[in-house]
């Protein structure tokens, strides 16, 4: 893992009737909220809501730092804690495979078969390089 595949952010979880709330002030406009059965939970979902909200993107919202998050007024008893989010993991885990019809030079295909090359590999890691 690269230090830049790793995105880390405060959340702020707080007790609920039925389980946990999270709160992630530095998604979206106003922050983002999202909910877990258990502690565990809830912060396995802060993770997979950060994730959900940065796969698509490589323009980052900056994280604010720990000892500066405003913390809801519904939350007693809140606790600030960091969640981090493998991007390059979350995207591999969270993406579907799209079919794309490419066109490349004839000898490049009859050598790739010959060395059997997978092309669909190929092309994603160039892309990934390229693009992330």
């Amino acid at each position: 893992m690269q230090e830049k595949d790793l995105l880390t952010y405060p959340v702020v979880i707080w007790a609920a009737e039925k389980g946990y709330n999270v709160f992630v002030p530095d998604l979206g406009e106003k922050g983002l909220a999202t909910q877990g059965t258990s502690l565990d939970n809830a912060i396995y979902m802060a993770g997979d809501l950060i994730g959900c909200m940065l796969a698509d993107t490589t323009n980052y919202p900056k994280a604010t730092p720990l000892n500066e998050v405003d913390i809801p007024a519904e939350a007693k008893k809140a606790i600030t804690t960091l969640v981090p989010v493998n991007i390059k993991d979350y995207r591999k885990r969270a993406s579907k495979t799209v079919r794309k019809t490419v066109s490349l030079p004839e000898y490049l295909v009859d050598l790739g078969k010959k060395e059997k090359i997978n092309f669909s590999k190929i092309l994603t890691e160039a892309l990934e390089s390229r693009l992330l």
